[in-house]
């Protein structure tokens, strides 16, 4: 009896671990699958800070992301007609669901809410 209760202990505590990684999974293979390759449409950049009003800058059709399995990634920028931009960056999902890119020893966040997936 000791035995089976710690067994069902065991496989409720693993449930509860991949309910709680399956958000973060789902995230993950959505912005893998189909070659990682996402169309940037919009995109709105808001630099704040805490003595000038905030500065706020939106592009559209701004180009493609591409996320690959081992966390890298390549944003090919092309909201300035005059000049393509390839920029590299590494990202994460964090337990919480929100997604975190690196770039330039910087680091970018972006929440559910600020997500739009398609």
């Amino acid at each position: 009896m000791k035995k089976n209760t710690y067994l069902i202990f065991i496989a409720l505590s693993l449930m509860l671990v991949a309910v709680s990684c399956s958000k973060a999974a789902k995230l993950e293979n959505n912005l893998t699958k189909q070659g990682g390759r996402w169309n940037i449409d919009n995109y709105k950049v808001t630099i704040a800070t805490t003595e000038l009003a905030p500065v706020i800058t939106e592009s559209g059709d701004a180009g493609y992301m591409y996320f690959f399995d081992n966390f890298d990634g390549h944003w090919i920028d092309l909201s300035n007609p005059d000049e393509d931009q390839f920029l590299e960056f590494e990202w994460e999902i964090t337990p919480e669901n929100t997604l975190i890119l690196r770039y330039n020893n910087e680091e970018f966040i972006l929440t559910k809410e600020e997500l739009t997936m398609t």
